[in-house]
């Protein structure tokens, strides 16, 4: 049954009701796992309330805080009535739970990893060893590259503006060195 949680916690007709008890009396009662701010509702299953929700619900109703409904027909409820709701479910034919399996392990097996297939020396010396492309091809490579990352970037955009690679905007230094690089060897090249 769905039932409708009203929080009147500032509501003028149940002002009466929280003076006789202020010690109960909470702006925003957690009930089913969230808190009812003031002046809100909530339409809750009463499936899924705990007993430790409807004694909060009757709690809050004694001293004013909420204001209880039927959802269909739309009734106000008394605590009589609230606690008799749990009642009942709490009488109903409990579904049993699936016995566990045990027999199977909790975690999934996990594939041992394949051997990488053996090398022998004969095949080792006939396999070409192939060089990074990004490795410098002499020293003066790498002496250039060292000069470019001591550039400030907008020195290094000029740079490759002068070697007609573009203006280099919204480019990285590490990127602007690249195509410094790269630009420039295009150019020894031909």
């Amino acid at each position: 049954m769905k039932i409708v949680i009203q929080n009147s916690v500032r509501d003028i007709s149940t002002r009466e009701l929280r003076r006789k008890s202020p010690g109960e009396v909470v702006a925003a009662p957690l009930i089913a796992g969230a808190r009812l701010p003031p002046r809100r509702s909530r339409t809750v299953d009463s499936d899924i309330l705990n007993q430790r929700d409807i004694e909060t619900i009757c709690r809050m109703l004694e001293c004013g805080v909420v204001r209880v409904f039927s959802a269909s027909p739309y009734l106000p409820l008394t605590e009589e009535s609230i606690r008799k709701l749990r009642v009942s479910a709490v009488h109903e034919e409990p579904v049993p739970e699936p016995p566990l399996d045990t027999s199977s392990p909790v975690f999934p097996a996990v594939a041992e990893p394949e051997a990488a297939p053996e090398v022998s020396e004969e095949t080792a010396e006939e396999a070409p060893v192939a060089e990074p492309e990004d490795a410098p091809a002499s020293p003066e490579h790498t002496d250039l590259r060292a000069e470019l990352m001591a550039l400030k970037n907008a020195d290094l955009r000029v740079r490759l503006a002068k070697l007609g690679g573009g203006n280099g905007a919204g480019m990285s230094k590490y990127q602007l060195v690249e195509a410094i690089l790269s630009v420039s060897s295009e150019g020894e090249a031909q």
